[in-house]
């Protein structure tokens, strides 16, 4: 898109300048709005993948496959989260819905079925992904300290 010629001294670099800096502050509560939301949904689509991967068997043997994943998957939501918008408070509300579903799929419906049984399986994969999702909150909502003063001493030790 070129700029209009009979404007007098709007370069084509001024004018997409200025149009960048009107609508950066349209454009980043959107922006912000939709990181939150998709992350809210990788939230519950991998604690459901994840709770349904409990009683994964390899040769009769059970497997902690989810809580390995949950370990890697939830602090990883909250800080990309957390990196790609910059709001401390939006970006723990993925570790805390991953918490609320994985205790969806732990209680019992009145049919029965468990999603998430009392086995060790079970009960790593609801410790771990709490703990990581317990984590990835406090590295996130905690500010990093400060650098630690530097003491120097004389050159000749005293």
């Amino acid at each position: 898109m070129s700029v209009p010629e009979h404007v007098p001294g709007l370069s084509e670099r001024s004018f997409w300048s200025t149009a960048l800096e009107v609508l950066r502050p349209l454009w980043r509560p959107f922006h912000d709005t939709v990181v939150v939301i998709v992350a809210c949904w990788m939230a519950v689509v991998t604690s459901t993948a994840e709770a349904f991967f409990t009683p994964f068997r390899l040769f009769g043997v059970l497997l902690p496959v989810s809580a390995v994943a949950a370990l890697v998957v939830t602090p990883f939501l909250s800080t990309v989260t957390h990196r790609v918008t910059g709001l401390r408070r939006m970006s723990m509300i993925p570790a805390v819905l991953w918490l609320l579903v994985a205790v969806y799929w732990s209680t019992t419906p009145r049919e029965g079925d468990h999603v998430i049984t009392g086995s060790w399986t079970g009960l790593v994969y609801l410790i771990a992904g709490s703990a990581a999702a317990a984590y990835g909150a406090y590295k996130v909502v905690m500010p990093p300290l400060p650098p630690r003063p530097v003491e120097r001493y004389p050159v000749d030790g005293v």
